[in-house]
């Protein structure tokens, strides 16, 4: 079975668990662009991190070559790495970035899970984008979805609903 391979095991005060993925569900790089920017400007410190190994088709994500001069300088892989923040709030941060992965979601989402459990999460936030037939020339629209009747009012209140 594949684990989580940390880094640091940082002491967290109930974060909220926030997950962006590339592929799929990164549609104009919302997800993508969101969770580069929380890491960077909230200067995240990555912590841990989900080998690519058994969850990815390397026929269709490969590695990324750097090469100066001629000479290989470096493979990047795809990654998949956990950040956290300190806030001075209730509530810490862990950010999420990797890739969609393309095998074995049951598992992959398994060691998600486990590492909320872990952490005590209190909540688990998801960011993507979809391609869908609505004009450039009207306004974006930004959905949420819950999964326990106690926070209905928090997702009307954001205007969510």
């Amino acid at each position: 079975m594949e684990e989580i391979i940390y880094t640091e095991k940082p002491n967290l005060n109930k974060p909220y668990l926030v997950i962006g993925f590339e592929g799929w569900p990164n549609a104009g790089e919302v997800s993508s662009f969101a969770l580069q920017h929380l890491v960077d400007s909230l200067e995240a410190k990555i912590f841990a991190s989900i080998p690519t190994g058994n969850f990815y088709q390397t026929s269709s994500l490969r590695p990324m070559a750097v090469i100066k001069e001629g000479r290989l300088i470096e493979l990047k892989s795809p990654g998949n790495h956990f950040y956290y923040v300190k806030t001075s709030h209730l509530s810490d941060l862990i950010l999420f970035y990797g890739v969609e992965p393309h095998l074995q979601w049951d598992l992959f989402v398994d060691l998600l899970l486990d590492l909320a459990e872990k952490f005590d999460v209190g909540q688990i936030f998801t960011i993507g984008g979809t391609y869908d037939y609505i004009p450039h020339t009207c306004l974006p629209v930004v959905s949420a979805l819950f999964n326990h009747e106690g926070l209905r009012e928090s997702v009307i209140r954001a205007g969510l609903g």
